[in-house]
Parts: C-alpha cells; sequence; structure tokens
C-alpha cells in the first residue's frame, strides 16, 4: 500500500461536522449549502453514491433515502454511523468499488479528487457503477491563489497529507474525459470547481459484470 493510502486508512483524524472553526467552520457550511443547492436540480429516484463520504459533511443532507456512503477510512465512518440509521455505509477503496455495474443513478464526490495519486482509475469505476443517464456531481479545490495561505487560515484541518492537488478547469476536464458530457463551473467565489459528468451510452462496457450486489 502506497503512502498516500496508508494516511487516510490509519492516519486522518478529523470530523468535518466538529472539528472546523471560525473561518473554516462558515466555509464548510457555506460550500455544503451551495452544493446542495446544486444537487437538487437533479431529479434523484434511484440509489445515490457519497464516494470518499469522510464523517458525512454531505451525507447527513443528502435529497436522498436511499444512500451508499463509503469511504476507507474506518474512524471516519464510525462517526457517521452514529449520526444516521437509514444510510448504508461502507469501508472500500475507491480504485476498487464494490458493486455491480451501473446500479447507481447518481454519483457525488466532494473535495475527494484531490487527495487521490490516481484520479482517473476511480472516475473509470464511477463511470462502470453508474446506470446509463446517471451522472457523476462533485467539488475540487481550484487553482487560486487564496489557497497559498492556506495553511495560515485553516486552523484545525490538517494541512500535512501526503497528497493534495489544486485543478484548472482543463486538468479536471481531462481526468473526466471518460464521460461523453461534462459540465465545468467556478464555485465558492472561484475557491473550487464544480463537476457534473454524464453517462450516457453503454455500448462499449465490456467490464467484468461479477462485483458484488449495490448496498
Amino acid at each position: 500500500m502506497d503512502s498516500v493510502k496508508s494516511y487516510y486508512l490509519y492516519e486522518e483524524r478529523y470530523d468535518w461536522l466538529k472539528d472546523p472553526r471560525r473561518f473554516e467552520k462558515v466555509y464548510h457550511r457555506l460550500r455544503r449549502r451551495l452544493y446542495i443547492r446544486e444537487l437538487n436540480k437533479f431529479l434523484i429516484n434511484g440509489l445515490v453514491l457519497d464516494a470518499g463520504c469522510g464523517t458525512g459533511l454531505i451525507t447527513v443532507v443528502l435529497p436522498s433515502t436511499s444512500v451508499v456512503a463509503l469511504d476507507i477510512n474506518p474512524w471516519n465512518l464510525e462517526k457517521l454511523r452514529k449520526r444516521l440509521k437509514h444510510v448504508s455505509i461502507i469501508q472500500a477503496d475507491l480504485e476498487y468499488l464494490p458493486f455491480r455495474n451501473k446500479c447507481f443513478s447518481l454519483i457525488t464526490c466532494t473535495e475527494v479528487l484531490e487527495h487521490l495519486t490516481s484520479p482517473e482509475t476511480v472516475v473509470e469505476e464511477f463511470n462502470r457503477v453508474l446506470e446509463d443517464g446517471g451522472a457523476l456531481v462533485g467539488t475540487v479545490p481550484s487553482i487560486n491563489p487564496i489557497w497559498r495561505f492556506r495553511k495560515f487560515f485553516l486552523t484545525t484541518c490538517p494541512v500535512n497529507e501526503p497528497f493534495h492537488r489544486n485543478y484548472t478547469v482543463n486538468q479536471l476536464k481531462k481526468i473526466l474525459d471518460i464521460f461523453p458530457q461534462t459540465k465545468i463551473k467556478h464555485f465558492m467565489l472561484g475557491l473550487n470547481l464544480f463537476f457534473e459528468a454524464r453517462k450516457t451510452s453503454s455500448m462499449f462496457d465490456v467490464r467484468d459484470q461479477s462485483r458484488s450486489q449495490c448496498g
């Protein structure tokens, strides 16, 4: 196991709902509010995957009763398990999702891709488990000069992660290019990028069908 995965599996200890203070608290709450406003534009009739859910900052307010929350960190999931009883909670690596093909209507992935050394692999897995017509929606930090001062105004969030990347629109487009329809826009006063990627066809989907059932 590489050092990045090892950190997020064994070492990360940050409760996104309780630990933030001052600017961080305002930032995360506003980000959640604006994100859910965007998410409410989607008609969600099927199963939703909150990929890289952490301790549930987004999970607890998802506009759906059919939710699977997934994270690699068992400490995070134990926190979330105490908060939510109606959500299916699964520990897994995003590079190897334990679900059959085409079982989710929506995947939400906020502030996760920037922590992955192989985001392209994860996006391929998202594409596999999304049903035709399904959507991948999420956010990443943008290339913004303000982030250079991250360690000064983030007073509780750990800033020593072994991997953290900020994205340009073109860089993010390249990662999402497996999807035929992609929309990206600046979000949170330009601090983040909001993305929507649609799966519209399964003509060339010949990947293994033997993964376990959703949920």
